[in-house]
């Protein structure tokens, strides 16, 4: 998809941050940032660049008649040439290994997998492509954790990754429920790419709609509110010697969750820790089984 698109940027002392906004969006920006905080720079995208003097003055003129001082205000402009987008998105992407096991990449690229265990994801609206953080510690725990056998639950599986790095693991049944429909059709494609058809089942919905079985390994990357609410339910369903993967967690969330798994009938096994530069947050998994 080529287009092309100018941005505006505007910094100004952090009192004036909803005033810039405000006037960004009536302007007709099609979205903007905010970097820093005193003094804040607005960056504002707009479609085109044919306007962008004419918004420019337009903005000065009315940062002026609201008060904000000329010398307050520093006013940038830029217009970018067409581009194809999407193919300058895909040269940035480059295949992701993780732990001592994993090679991920995308369906346009063959790597060298060498001896690792290569999962192709095709990046598109549904999380899990292998650079986050969470997706990463189950990844790196599942080396370890994932029997050849076992029957696995992924509960909001995305892309489908961590139940395809499961089946590759050797684990059988595996299921992955998810209630976004667009990304059980992405999970789908990431399935077929992989030959794992026949090896991962996917179910639209939650975990309420999962057949009603035991688990020898229950998987769930999602956030901290959704994994207390349904860490009971889970636990009813986990088998005899099973254990569960919990992500999605925060650090600063850390001691919150752990007490209230334990008040649901977890054991807590370890936990381990990773920084996510993309986010500047630290994330934790936890690995627990039933209690006695």
């Amino acid at each position: 998809m080529t287009t092309g698109y100018s941005n505006l940027t505007i910094t100004v002392p952090a009192r004036w941050a909803d005033t810039v906004g405000d006037l960004g969006a009536e302007l007709g920006s099609l979205g903007a940032q905010i970097l820093g905080d005193d003094p804040v720079t607005y960056v504002a995208y707009f479609e085109g660049g044919d306007a962008l003097a004419a918004v420019e003055r337009v903005v000065r003129i009315r940062l002026r008649d609201a008060g904000l001082a000329d010398g307050d205000v520093e006013i940038a402009s830029q217009v970018v040439p067409d581009t194809d987008w999407e193919a300058a998105w895909r040269a940035t992407l480059a295949p992701v290994r993780v732990g001592r096991n994993w090679l991920i990449h995308p369906s346009w690229q063959t790597p060298d997998a060498g001896y690792r265990r290569a999962i192709i994801v095709d990046p598109k609206m549904a999380f899990g492509t292998g650079t986050h953080a969470t997706t990463q510690l189950c990844l790196v725990e599942m080396q370890d954790l994932v029997r050849s056998g076992d029957s696995v639950l992924d509960i909001g599986t995305g892309t489908g990754i961590l139940a395809m790095a499961c089946a590759l693991l050797g684990a059988r049944p595996v299921l992955g429920i998810e209630v976004d429909p667009v990304a059980i059709d992405c999970a789908r494609e990431n399935l077929t790419l992989n030959g794992l058809d026949e090896s991962v089942e996917l179910l639209t919905g939650r975990l309420d709609d999962a057949p009603p079985r035991a688990y020898d390994l229950i998987v769930a990357n999602i956030e901290f509110r959704t994994l207390t609410a349904i860490a009971a339910e889970l636990r009813s369903r986990i088998a005899p010697g099973g254990r569960a993967l919990f992500s999605g967690i925060l650090e600063i969330e850390r001691d919150r969750f752990l007490d209230e798994i334990r008040n649901r009938g977890w054991r807590v096994l370890r936990a381990r820790r990773q920084y996510d530069p993309m986010t500047d947050d630290a994330w934790i998994s936890v690995v627990a089984s039933p209690a006695a």
